[in-house]
């Protein structure tokens, strides 16, 4: 709980939650659900295109969203980290946060465009389990 509450007394994490700026809470929570909006998007779009019809979509045209998907995940990060700062000693003990998600992580590499892969997953906290390690192989 020490760590919690050290979160929530950060000056970054008391400002997300206690000004009454557009550019704290609004403006983070916003970001997070765009970035997660162009997340899914993008990842079914990708889906689609491997899916599609034709023998091979082209991996040029693949190439392009993975690009994107950096950005729109580096925007969850951010966004999604000080939301959690905010608020940690409330949501880090919801049971939800303990759920082992480290195969959804590791989920993405059935939409890669490789057909086998060592698939290893970190995080510093908030499960009992810190990391991952996984073998992905075909649409497995």
């Amino acid at each position: 709980m020490e760590v919690l509450n050290f979160l929530e007394s950060t000056a970054v994490a008391t400002w997300v939650r206690e000004s009454l700026s557009l550019w704290a809470f609004p403006t983070m929570i916003a970001l997070h659900a765009i970035g997660m909006a162009v997340l899914v998007g993008l990842n079914v779009a990708i889906c689609l295109l491997l899916l599609s019809s034709k023998p091979r979509a082209p991996m040029d045209s693949v190439q392009t969203f993975f690009r994107f998907r950096w950005l729109a995940l580096a925007v969850n990060v951010v966004s999604g980290t000080l939301l959690l700062m905010a608020n940690a000693s409330e949501l880090l003990v919801l049971p939800i946060f303990y759920i082992n998600h480290h195969y959804c992580h590791a989920s993405n590499f059935l939409i890669s465009p490789f057909s086998s892969a060592s698939i290893l997953t970190v995080d510093a906290f908030g499960e009992k389990q810190s990391v991952g390690f996984f073998k992905g192989t075909g649409s497995e």
